[in-house]
């Protein structure tokens, strides 16, 4: 049948062998260098005829510049237009938001706090969880599990013991974890009672197990399994008055409470804010979908930019940033941030690279930064044969190819670690990019042997250098300006979620005052 111009090319029957055909018979009759990527990143006749069209008409084959692609993004950037007009950060105007951070993840051997991505944690799920010789498939046997998600200091917490034995262990987890990331109880007056809470949240197998083992339902049901209460919960037990929300945007989830939380700030709704995320499997059948779409690794391992990528590892992790506006308090600094959409892009769920570089970009331009100044990019990396090219591709077209770059963009994937921790992987990126500055030391990628093909292209072009797991020292800071943030330092957190929301944040160092 006949296809029109704006019909997606792969509704109309087109597979990924057909796709890399389509790339070589078009690059050849036109005498260009299309991405094999082409029919994912354009997903229509039309769009790739505007694309085609744009790179003959432009002696450099694309428009590459990080602002120009910035100005002309739609996404949403609500903290970064608020700096813009008052100045950038970096020069004087509104401050920047603080990472004081505390995260969490699965270790094997219980919950413990991170410290570094140095090691794979991802184990044999404990039976515990689910029956893993009872599943149809060895791939949902592992991941990075949190231990002992049930246990709940009922008196810390002032709860009774129906109210803690409903409630979702979720919440339980951001109730914990926040009450560590908070300097000293907060004052029913003052400042310190209008800090936000945003909170990345999704899932509601806690409700269906509770009841499925007999659990009797309460007054307090309509609380302990409603994702909605999570961040009001917060706010409750912490006295806080700032706005309060609960997020679930996928995969991207825990970035974007970062960034809705450092627009609260930006626009003086709230003093402070906590960005918190959460992500349990406590069931098997979230894992029997992701098993049933071809998510999942086989021999449980995420295999970022490897040649055998073969999907990813679910990972657990409870986070929690409290982000400070100005110079007070340890920690990195949110430069920057953006949210977009991939809109009609191939598929649902299929990424995007033009969405995700100009996400990528429009962050950079709200640090008030050159894309040339990020020195390492921590990657959404799932560790699959086409996505992981695509942003590979995306962040080499923001970043790099615009000029100005002494030295390779360097991309880590906490993933291969900690596995995906899926809602709150975004902010698990984020925290250990804040951690990598502190130390001045990049983490690597884990199980990476033989690179994969296409991001082999980027990396021969000089344009990026994959990690291997021993690690890369950053430079010694220069002086700043006092009271500005180190630019030198700068590292780019990327995040996008299969429901097509990406975003992206930039990470710099703390300010370094001149003697």
């Amino acid at each position: 049948s006949d296809i029109c111009g704006g019909d997606a090319l792969m509704d109309a029957g087109l597979d990924s062998m057909s796709s890399t055909q389509l790339q070589e018979s078009l690059g050849s009759s036109l005498g260009l260098s299309l991405p094999a990527t082409l029919a994912f990143d354009y997903p229509t006749v039309d769009a790739i005829a505007r694309y085609a069209h744009a790179c003959l008409a432009s002696s450099a084959g694309r428009r590459s510049d990080g602002a120009s692609v910035a100005r002309g993004a739609g996404g949403s950037c609500a903290s970064a237009a608020r700096w813009r007009r008052g100045g950038s950060p970096h020069l004087g105007g509104p401050p920047c938001a603080r990472l004081c951070h505390e995260i969490w993840v699965g270790a094997g051997c219980g919950a413990g706090r991170f410290e570094a991505a140095a090691r794979d944690s991802c184990v044999v799920v404990p039976p515990s969880r689910w029956d893993c010789d009872a599943l149809f498939s060895a791939t949902s046997r592992f991941g990075a599990i949190m231990r002992d998600v049930s246990e709940v200091d009922l008196a810390a917490f002032r709860l009774s013991v129906p109210d803690g034995t409903q409630m979702d262990p979720q919440h339980r987890l951001l109730l914990g974890v926040s009450s560590r990331c908070l300097p000293l109880p907060v004052s029913s007056e003052g400042t310190s009672a209008r800090c936000g809470v945003v909170v990345g949240i999704g899932g509601f197998e806690y409700g269906p197990i509770y009841s499925r083992h007999g659990g009797a339902r309460t007054s307090s049901s309509v609380t302990s399994f409603n994702l909605s209460v999570a961040c009001g919960r917060l706010s409750f037990f912490h006295g806080l008055q700032g706005p309060s929300y609960s997020i679930d945007t996928a995969c991207s989830s825990g970035l974007t409470s970062i960034h809705v939380g450092c627009a609260g700030i930006a626009a003086a709704e709230c003093s402070s804010s906590l960005a918190l995320s959460v992500n349990l499997n406590l069931g098997s059948s979230g894992v029997h979908a992701r098993q049933a779409a071809s998510m999942l690794a086989s021999d449980g391992r995420c295999k970022t930019l490897d040649s055998r990528a073969n999907g990813y590892v679910f990972g657990e992790s409870c986070t929690c940033a409290l982000l400070l506006a100005g110079g007070d308090g340890p920690g990195a600094l949110v430069a920057g941030s953006s949210v977009n959409q991939d809109g009609r892009s191939s598929t649902l769920t299929a990424p995007n690279g033009p969405s995700q570089q100009r996400v990528i970009a429009s962050a950079v331009l709200s640090a008030g930064a050159a894309g040339s100044a990020v020195r390492a990019l921590q990657m959404h990396g799932t560790g699959t044969p086409l996505g992981d090219p695509i942003e590979t591709s995306a962040a080499a077209a923001a970043l790099c190819q615009a000029g100005g770059r002494a030295t390779p963009l360097c991309l880590e994937a906490v993933k291969s670690a900690v596995g995906h921790a899926e809602i709150a992987a975004g902010a698990v990126g984020a925290l250990q990019a804040s951690m990598s500055l502190r130390s001045r030391s990049g983490a690597g990628v884990n199980h990476l042997r033989e690179v994969n093909a296409y991001v082999a292209a980027s990396c021969r072009a000089g344009f990026v250098r994959c990690l291997m797991p021993s690690r890369l020292r950053m430079p010694k800071r220069d002086s700043v300006a006092a009271g500005g943030p180190s630019l030198d330092g700068l590292c780019g957190v990327s995040s996008f979620g299969y429901s097509g929301t990406n975003a992206h944040a930039v990470v710099c160092g703390v300010p370094i005052a001149v003697p």
